[in-house]
């Protein structure tokens, strides 16, 4: 293009040379000044097109990197969406079998607190059937004990009387001495079982004074002192009968006293 250029200046500077005249001169300076603009025309139109190859190869070149970012771009979204699905299969998973976990624990721990209230009012039934079973038992220990006390004040009473009985006897009729003696022997027996039967009552007042502990042990407990009620209950059987003896010998004696 240069070439050609070159050419046509040359072209148009003879063409200049070979017109003579006023007139041709001026159109041949006209001329030139045409073709020479024209030359610089083209001039700036070849660098405007050389520099629009260079930013159209650039923008090629570019455009090529730009796909191939693409393409990996592409790559990577799909790389990046693939793992997400993963991502979020395993969440799903993951919180299925969190949540199936929460609701077990939560039907185990409505389990435990169901078992756990049943449990507690059982207890409280229990503790109030063993409250009312206490009382119950207090209501008779203190019943007996209140018998027990009446029978010793009757006993000692009792003891009184045939103690005076006795020594009128034993001044007044010395040929039952015998008898006495025998009586006596009785009386120092039944002195043994009412001095007895005030211990059993003292450690029992001990004991009402500890039943509060004593309610509160176990069954073995409340049995034991079942069974040591049901001692006392044979022990005052026991009593009874020697008492009504006693009464039927002190009757004896009375009718004999009489009879002398």
């Amino acid at each position: 293009m240069a070439r050609c250029h070159r050419k046509l200046l040359k072209s148009a500077e003879r063409t200049k040379e070979k017109l003579t005249g006023p007139s041709n001169v001026a159109i041949g300076e006209k001329l030139w000044r045409i073709v020479e603009e024209a030359v610089r025309e083209q001039d700036r139109a070849e660098k405007l097109y050389s520099e629009e190859r260079a930013i159209k190869a650039k923008f090629v070149q570019d455009l090529a990197k730009v796909t191939v970012m693409n393409e990996k771009l592409e790559k990577l979204c799909k790389a990046l969406q693939e793992e997400n699905k993963k991502v979020r299969e395993e969440a799903k998973m993951i919180s299925e079998g969190v949540e199936e976990k929460q609701q077990k624990m939560q039907r185990t721990i409505t389990e435990v607190m169901g078992d756990f209230k049943k449990e507690c009012a059982d207890m409280e039934t229990e503790r109030k059937k063993t409250e009312e079973e206490n009382m119950m038992l207090r209501q008779k220990l203190k019943g007996f004990l209140e018998d027990v006390t009446e029978q010793k004040t009757e006993t000692e009473t009792k003891q009184r009387v045939m103690s005076e009985l006795l020594e009128q006897y034993k001044t007044t009729h010395e040929d039952q001495s015998e008898a006495i003696k025998k009586l006596c022997g009785e009386r120092d027996s039944l002195m043994s079982c009412v001095k007895k039967q005030r211990e059993e009552i003292e450690e029992y007042s001990a004991k009402l004074d500890e039943m509060g502990g004593i309610f509160g042990r176990s069954t073995e407990a409340l049995k034991k002192l079942k069974s040591e009620v049901d001692q006392l209950k044979r022990d005052r059987g026991q009593l009874e009968q020697k008492l009504r003896k006693e009464t039927s010998q002190r009757e004896s004696l009375e009718n004999l006293s009489k009879a002398l």
